[in-house]
């Protein structure tokens, strides 16, 4: 037990034991060695009363060091200034005039980025300057003196997003021995993206750089409602379900109501809209058409009374339906229940146009097509690889694909987007003749690596964000199933399952085998999934899979009860269609056109992707777009990372409105190319203009630092000094028990004593 130090000296006490326990143990001690002596002193009295005094003084040695005499030396400071980054919000918002009749932008230059006042921080930190709308971007004193007008007109604001690139950037490049870092941000706490602040402020606090923030402007005096709206998916098959995605925002609203329209050639919806005071509300559109075609969409919502702006309440949504079917090949060498079950349960997929074809027997070769324009013929290039969006490898494939079409498959998968499946763990049999070249040729698409042996009945717990993908319905298109929205059952347990010694650095584990083993070690992965080049693959690693399908969910269906689609059904559905909805390839076309999105904000960078699914020699083709009004330009595409099969231009729409895009090419004669897309103007910075002081104490509170004034810049010094002081790495105490000299003496005189008395004959 530990006492308060007490200073005698040069030496600081730090008593092991109280010091009242330490003398009386002394006593106690030096009580029997003079017992000892009295004893002795008649037979021997030189030799007891020296061995009594030699006792004696290594006892009260051993004492005085239970006393814990120390010295202290001064508190050591890194000779090195902590950093300080200083962030300024130069997005749309900061330039309200709410701060003494100025600007927030020009009220934070004019007191917080004074010359001055910055001399005053960099003589204490290392000072850096950062700007920061949809990202942060280190600038120089004489950037900041421009006019609010020109330097804060970004439409976003990723407050959290940018403070949280800083704050790590900022933990990273001090040095291990640094402290005091901090960071400074000046803005009005509206975050376009409205993430939270306080997990940002979390993250500052576990890598020790609090931040300090500074809430510029009030709540805002605009009235106005504004709406966007973008289709949750890039293209619907018919008769699947989709959704639009609604965002209703508003400033100065209140707790205002609203209705929200949404029409096109079926007929006409709408849906209540209550702000309830919040900044915006979404809603999902459900969508479905059973014709193929472009489909145009007018989504507006009514006026609020007194609203400053009305443009911004409208807005057109395209949407496109195809009838092509994603094509997908099934190749089996080694015919088992798994593929046999697998095949059946993607027959029954309306979008999907199987190809299987199984290899019963060293002379008998079996192909099913589940629809009649679907190829039968075996791939004997990467031309006809490439035909298919999604392949399915079962097992012995070696004995089915000819092994210079196996060595095809990674240029398939990284070089033309394809995605493989390998559906019952190692595709090929290594004791064949072929085997050997298929490992090889596979080893690099394999997402883990295999070891020798086999694990049995081995049950499977699947990820929790498995098997559903926000925005997928899995097993729309597929007959009689509506369990879209239900959780899975849990699966069997996996009859065999090789053993993987390595995962691959990049390999996502989806399903892992139940940890047995008594320290809590994750299970064998069973379902893993591997990006690689511009494709993906996704391996289920045993088999056994299919008694899954043995095992049919029930509904409760409005007064009776409904048979429905299995479990393993939904399973292999959402996994092919998570594939191939990821390759950007649109089904049925040799070359697709694939834009980032479908509704940009005016003035925001839009890309447009031409992918082959056959190699460009030279790309010939012609691109443009058609603006809302009327006007034509061309565009340039450029190989993306030097490939032959995909390119890419961009643009920047300017003018609001309804622009088309056209692609006509070779490779798609007499057919062009085209899709559309619309261009909004709705400025949510300026519109949203509010300041949220609740968000900045959140993130300042939340990493240990604190919401400052706006008028006050010499707060910030006296908390900066202050923090610093505290984070000083204190006085270390030296014992005197560490130093050689003092344990000689101790071992001396104890030892000399022990053979004083052994010498003459008293021990």
């Amino acid at each position: 037990m530990m006492m308060d130090t007490a200073t005698t000296l040069s030496l600081a006490w730090r008593p092991y034991f109280p010091p009242a326990v330490v003398i009386a143990g002394l006593a106690l001690l030096l009580g029997l060695a003079a017992l000892v002596c009295v004893r002795a002193f008649r037979a021997h009295p030189i030799l007891s009363t020296t061995s009594l005094l030699m006792r004696s003084a290594w006892l009260t040695m051993i004492g005085l060091l239970l006393m814990g005499p120390s010295t202290v030396g001064p508190a050591s400071i890194n000779v090195d200034r902590p950093s300080l980054t200083v962030m300024l919000d130069s997005s749309a918002s900061m330039q309200t005039r709410d701060m003494d009749s100025a600007s927030r932008y020009d009220f934070a230059v004019e007191h917080w980025l004074d010359p001055a006042y910055l001399l005053s921080l960099r003589n204490r930190y290392k000072v850096e300057l950062v700007t920061f709308d949809q990202a942060p971007r280190v600038t120089s004193e004489e950037s900041l003196r421009q006019s609010a007008e020109s330097a804060a007109d970004a439409p976003v604001s990723n407050v959290a997003r940018s403070v949280s690139e800083v704050v790590s950037r900022l933990a990273a490049s001090r040095s291990p021995d640094q402290t005091g870092s901090a960071v400074v941000v000046l803005s009005d706490g509206r975050d376009t993206l409205s993430e939270p602040m306080r997990a940002v402020g979390q993250l500052a606090h576990n890598r020790s750089v609090p931040i300090y923030t500074v809430t510029l402007g009030g709540p805002s005096l605009i009235k106005d409602v504004a709406l966007v709206a973008v289709p949750q998916q890039p293209y619907l098959f018919v008769d699947e379900p989709g959704r639009i995605n609604v965002r209703v925002a508003q400033s100065g609203a209140g707790r205002s109501r609203t209705t929200l329209h949404v029409e096109n050639q079926g007929g006409h919806q709408t849906y209540p809209i209550d702000f309830d005071a919040r900044d915006s509300v979404t809603v999902e559109i459900p969508v479905r058409h059973d014709e193929p075609g472009t489909y145009a969409y007018r989504v507006w919502v009514d006026p609020i009374p007194g609203e400053a702006e009305r443009a911004n309440n409208a807005q057109p949504v395209f949407l496109e339906v195809t009838a092509k079917r994603l094509r997908v090949l099934m190749l089996e060498g080694r015919p088992y229940w798994d593929t046999k079950f697998l095949a059946q349960s993607l027959r029954k997929d309306s979008r999907l146009e199987l190809t299987q074809i199984t290899q019963i027997s060293p002379s008998k070769r079996e192909t099913i097509v589940s629809q009649p324009a679907a190829r039968e013929e075996l791939p004997q290039a990467l031309g006809d690889l490439a035909y298919y969006d999604v392949i399915i490898l079962g097992k012995g494939i070696n004995h089915v694909l000819p092994i210079e079409v196996i060595e095809l498959l990674p240029d398939y998968v990284s070089g033309h987007g394809g995605r493989v499946v390998f559906a019952r763990g190692r595709a090929y049999d290594i004791d064949a003749p072929e085997g050997e070249r298929a490992s090889q040729a596979l080893s690099v698409i394999e997402p883990v690596v295999f070891g020798v042996g086999q694990r049995h009945r081995q049950q499977v717990v699947f990820d929790h964000a498995w098997p559903t993908r926000p925005g997928m319905s899995p097993s729309a298109g597929l007959a009689g199933d509506n369990t879209a929205d239900q959780p899975l059952s849990p699966p069997p347990s996996l009859l065999s399952l090789p053993v993987v010694t390595k995962e691959k650095a990049s390999a996502k584990v989806l399903a892992r085998t139940r940890a047995l083993s008594a320290d809590g070690s994750p299970g064998q992965p069973a379902i893993v999934s591997m990006p690689y080049g511009r494709g993906e693959v996704v391996a289920v690693l045993g088999e056994g899979l299919w008694t899954w399908g043995l095992r049919p969910g029930r509904a409760e269906g409005p007064g009776e009860i409904k048979e429905r689609l299995g479990w393993f059904d939904r399973f292999w559905s959402d996994t092919v269609m998570r594939l191939a909805l990821g390759s950007g390839y649109q089904p049925g076309r040799v070359v697709s056109l694939r834009l980032s999105r479908l509704s940009v904000q005016a003035g925001d960078t839009l890309s447009l992707d031409l992918i082959s699914r056959v190699r460009f020699d030279a790309l010939d083709a012609r691109v443009y777009v058609v603006g809302p009004g009327g006007d034509r330009y061309e565009l340039s595409a450029k190989p993306i990372d030097d490939s032959t099969t995909r390119y890419r231009a961009v643009l920047t729409p300017r003018t609001p409105g309804v622009h088309r895009v056209v692609v006509e090419t070779p490779l798609s004669p007499g057919k062009p190319i085209e899709t559309r897309f619309n261009s909004y103007d709705v400025d949510l910075e300026r519109l949203q203009s509010a300041a949220n002081p609740s968000a900045m104490r959140a993130l300042s509170d939340s990493s240990g630092g604190r919401c400052l004034p706006p008028d006050d810049p010499e707060t910030l010094i006296g908390l900066l000094d202050r923090y610093r002081a505290s984070v000083k790495t204190p006085a270390q105490p030296k014992y005197v028990w560490g130093r050689a000299w003092v344990m000689i003496l101790v071992l001396g005189l104890t030892g000399g004593e022990w053979v004083l008395r052994r010498s003459g004959g008293l021990a």
